[in-house]
């Protein structure tokens, strides 16, 4: 079949489109106000203060204080920062980290890091609907935990986490103890408030919204011992140096003051084209079947299981009909690996596909009724 056009794209867990506004946000510290925010000058001066407008703005929407954000180069830097920082700041006698099995690669990799200093790490588990097993898990914590590391929404999955669940716990069985939550695939999608959340560090990426590439950010509680990674010239409170990104500080924030100014109702519309989409799909192929819960589940993700073929002929039968998607998270389909997600819940099977479709406060009610006969005719030319 040649190429269908227009294309419909569904990969939206990936990366996002730039919101137009928030690109011309962005122009004038390309062409006008590019100098850098730490000088002294003038120019530096305007660059500077609009760094500052848009950490007032972002901590205006998490209802926090200006100075608990950071910002990075986005989703993995923050990771990164915020659970290496609390492990190293954490007294010797906390020695033990848990990290929840459906973790995105960034933070499941820090397992051998954290080891290799002397930390033991161990796994939160994971239930067969992708929701962390609180039960079992709170029978294991105790007061020698440093830091727990949870994913808000799965990447994969699109299940949200019991985070508040999480703190309470944590309060109760191990005071002090840190909480790091990937809010990457959540913020703007899903409420996220850091302090009511009972995070303690707490991280996104500015392309799963709308925003630029290559910039994120990280709230950082007021008080926490947080040892910085990259140190040289004492940027972001000494947390993380380096010169800053001011036009994608401005375009990040600018794209979640857009996300967030019709936030419940953006939701309602996206959660409606997602079941939509997933009827139209399970009506013409009934042995397609959903990975995880059904909720809670973030709104614009639909996890298919697709028995009787292999996951790369489904994607490239997709591709060949104008349908961008994919088998599950872009950091884990760029080594080829399996998908440790699915494999924790069950759902790898050589004979069988996983189809990820995400969708965005940009698709459209056209780009979903023309999708789901084209998913259909893939999902049935793959499995015959």
């Amino acid at each position: 079949m040649s190429r269908i056009d227009p294309t419909i794209y569904l990969d939206h867990g990936a990366s996002t489109p730039i919101d137009p506004e928030a690109f011309e946000a962005m122009r004038p510290y390309f062409f006008e106000h590019y100098a850098n925010p730490s000088s002294s000058h003038p120019s530096g001066a305007n660059a500077r203060r609009a760094v500052e407008r848009a950490r007032h703005s972002l901590a205006s929407i998490w209802d926090v204080s200006p100075q608990e954000i950071i910002f990075t180069s986005g989703g993995t830097e923050s990771d990164v920062l915020g659970i290496r920082g609390l492990a190293l700041s954490a007294p010797p006698e906390r020695r033990v980290v848990w990290l929840f099995a459906l973790e995105h690669p960034a933070v499941s990799a820090q397992k051998e890091w954290l080891e290799q200093r002397g930390f033991d790490v161990r796994t939160i588990p994971a239930n067969s609907q992708g929701i962390a097993d609180i039960g079992v898990w709170k029978e294991r914590v105790g007061p020698d935990t440093a830091l727990v590391a949870v994913m808000h929404v799965n990447n994969e999955l699109g299940t949200v986490q019991p985070i508040e669940v999480i703190r309470s716990i944590l309060d109760d069985k191990a005071p002090g103890a840190g909480l790091h939550v990937d809010a990457v695939q959540s913020f703007t999608k899903t409420p996220v408030f850091p302090d009511a959340m009972g995070a303690t560090t707490l991280a996104i990426a500015a392309h799963k919204f709308h925003g630029p590439k290559g910039v994120g950010a990280l709230y950082v509680r007021n008080g926490a011992p947080l040892l910085p990674l990259v140190v040289g010239g004492g940027h972001e409170r000494g947390l993380r140096a380096g010169t800053l990104n001011v036009p994608g500080i401005v375009g990040m924030v600018r794209a979640a003051e857009i996300a967030m100014c019709s936030f419940g109702e953006t939701i309602g519309r996206i959660e409606a084209l997602r079941d939509r989409l997933h009827a139209g799909i399970t009506a013409e192929c009934p042995t397609v079947e959903l990975n995880g819960a059904v909720s809670p589940r973030q709104c614009n993700n639909l996890n298919l299981h697709v028995p009787g073929c292999a996951g790369w002929a489904l994607l490239s039968a997709l591709e060949a009909r104008g349908v961008i998607a994919s088998a599950g998270s872009a950091c884990q389909s760029s080594h080829g690996g399996p998908s440790a997600v699915l494999q924790a819940i069950g759902r790898l099977d050589p004979q069988s596909a996983n189809l990820r479709l995400t969708l965005s406060r940009m698709t459209t009610e056209e780009e979903v009724t023309a999708a789901i006969p084209r998913i259909v005719s893939a999902i049935q030319s793959a499995t015959t």
